[in-house]
């Protein structure tokens, strides 16, 4: 097991904006020209410590050399525009660092939508994806009552909720830490859409031209999703990918510790589920579903190249 440093960096983005970032590397500097290197592109409202455990684990287990966390703007910025802007400065500033290291990007939750915006893809050798939804509001587990659903989307959040607090209130929903006003307006505009942003045709257009490997997991105890966000993530928005879904039923592989939406990153999962993922992230192998050591049947497994009508 190999020690690590952690470094705290200025990264400059989009419209001479700094982003905050770290980055946890390897001390040992021996095979330093062999190893890949690694960003993680968080959830919304989450802010980049709360990877810091499973960085350091990747670093240690020597499946990467380094691994970079950011946080995404604040005021007055979008999804689409902003937050894609500093995602691409930060695999930029990894590109150049690490020049020649392949790089994996790791997505958690809206790191995956901004994947398919990235104008440096090429510079991405495979992805992994967690919890990356398709957030159609009927799809949520609350939008069990669509009426409901919608009207949250379309009347509460943006002529209440943000005109009142100047920015998304995430905390009072249990979604993490407060949000820009723009990104929550944006996201809620493509909630109301069973494409999600894709129901735009040049973001469709964009995302098709992504065509990287993907490996991606999913829980069924997910707070705000169910199995057609991630199928859909998959099979349509990311459809001319080499992807493969690992929905996993967490009732019958029995987990000790309930993964949701945000937990997979917390040092519990160590060694439920962060082993097996190792060979993906360092050897581009794809995940072996017999490591994880499930009962048969608590993993259900869905690729891009089976059929998925237009959204």
């Amino acid at each position: 097991m190999s020690s690590t440093i952690i470094t705290h960096h200025w990264i400059e983005s989009f419209e001479k904006f700094y982003i905050s970032a770290i980055v946890v590397s390897n001390q040992n500097t021996n095979d330093y020209n062999r190893k890949p290197v690694a960003i993680i592109a968080g959830a919304t409202g989450v802010v980049k410590e709360y990877y810091t455990s499973f960085a350091s684990f990747l670093v240690s287990e020597s499946a990467v050399h380094a691994c970079l966390l950011f946080d995404y703007r604040g005021v007055d910025s979008n999804i689409k525009n902003h937050w894609t802007r500093d995602t691409e400065s930060c695999v930029q500033f990894l590109s150049k660092v690490y020049s020649g290291h392949p790089i994996v990007y790791i997505a958690h939750s809206v790191g995956g939508h901004i994947l398919g915006f990235l104008r440096n893809q090429n510079l991405l050798t495979r992805v992994l994806f967690i919890s990356v939804n398709n957030a159609f509001y009927k799809w949520w587990q609350w939008g069990k009552v669509p009426g409901y659903a919608k009207f949250l989307l379309n009347v509460v959040a943006p002529y209440i909720a943000v005109p009142t607090y100047g920015y998304y209130p995430s905390s009072i929903v249990g979604l993490g830490e407060d949000i820009p006003s723009n990104v929550g307006l944006q996201w809620m505009y493509w909630c109301n859409y069973k494409a999600y942003m894709c129901h735009r045709p040049e973001n469709k257009a964009l995302f098709e031209k992504c065509t990287l490997p993907i490996e991606f997991i999913a829980f069924s105890d997910d707070e705000l999703s169910g199995f057609e966000a991630f199928d859909s993530t998959l099979r349509y928005i990311f459809s001319n990918s080499d992807g493969r879904l690992l929905y996993m039923d967490t009732q019958k592989a029995k987990l000790p510790v309930s993964p949701g939406h945000l937990k997979f990153f917390r040092s519990a999962m160590k060694n439920i589920l962060w082993y097996p993922v190792l060979q993906w992230i360092g050897a581009g192998e794809k995940i072996d579903v017999k490591a994880f050591g499930f009962p048969e049947g608590a993993i259900k497994i869905v690729k891009t190249n089976s059929s998925m009508p237009h959204l």
